[in-house]
């Protein structure tokens, strides 16, 4: 660990704080940002929002214990709106994070990333290379038709009218 002259350490937890704060503030797209940054944010809200939905699925699909009456009753309960938009949200988020994910995935592999260069100071902002910036429309075209065909699933035909 080196050290400035006028610097002294800072205490662990000082200097855990602001990574912490750091790792937030960097989670945030500024007015600024391009299109990647704000598909990062999405990524992330939508990887959480699957991640709660499932939590709750599976605590919804463990009443069935409780009897049959019981379950009927809490069905009828689900059927409103509100939880109708929930799952087409839901069906949405699921399948942008799971194309996102496979684009990432394809990228950490190196597919149309690009050559390494040495990165010298002052540090220059890197753009997507070409290759990539097609992925990501790909995987937004993508969305968009799955979303779409999703939503007809559910509302034309298992009948969820929100």
């Amino acid at each position: 660990m080196r050290f400035e002259p006028d610097e002294a350490p800072r205490p662990a937890v000082e200097s855990l704080q602001r990574d912490i704060q750091l790792q937030f503030e960097g989670s945030f797209p500024s007015k600024y940002a391009k299109l990647e940054r704000w598909i990062y944010l999405l990524h992330k809200i939508a990887g959480i929002g699957v991640g709660l939905f499932l939590i709750a699925h599976l605590y919804e699909t463990s009443l069935v214990l409780n009897g049959a009456n019981f379950w009927n009753s809490f069905m009828q309960s689900e059927e409103n709106p509100l939880f109708h938009w929930g799952l087409l949200i839901i069906a949405a988020a699921s399948v942008f994070h799971g194309l996102n994910g496979l684009r990432i995935f394809l990228a950490s592999l190196g597919v149309g990333v690009g050559t390494p260069i040495r990165p010298v100071w002052p540090y220059a902002p890197v753009k997507s290379p070409g290759a990539q910036k097609k992925l990501l429309w790909l995987v937004i075209a993508l969305t968009l038709l799955l979303t779409i065909y999703a939503f007809y699933q559910l509302i034309w035909i298992y009948g969820f009218i929100p």
